[in-house]
């Protein structure tokens, strides 16, 4: 058992070292609240960038079945006009690749 000045020494001392700790304690709490919001954005972040993706790739797939489409009328406006000729239209089977226009 501490007496007199020796007490007050060790009461100063317990106290600068409770208060260190508790800073200390704080300090990080701060560190990981910063870490925690820079993650927290990085992961917004990478949301966004891949809903702009899933986004562009919906434009991507439209496009092409639009295209499809576009293809699929035509060849068939191309028989049609072949049949209206008199002469007999090629089934999509054995239709060459290349696709002639009867003059």
């Amino acid at each position: 058992m501490l007496l007199g000045t020796a007490r007050a020494v060790q009461e100063a001392e317990d106290r600068a070292s409770r208060l260190a700790r508790t800073r200390k304690s704080e300090r990080r709490g701060r560190e990981r609240e910063r870490r925690r919001e820079a993650l927290e954005a990085r992961i917004a972040a990478l949301r966004a960038k891949f809903i702009a993706t899933e986004d562009e790739a919906a434009i991507d797939i439209a496009e092409a079945a639009q295209q499809d489409e576009d293809i699929g009328a035509t060849e068939r406006l191309l028989r049609e006009r072949r049949s209206f000729n008199g002469r007999p239209a090629p089934s999509p089977e054995t239709a060459s690749s290349k696709v002639t226009v009867p003059r």
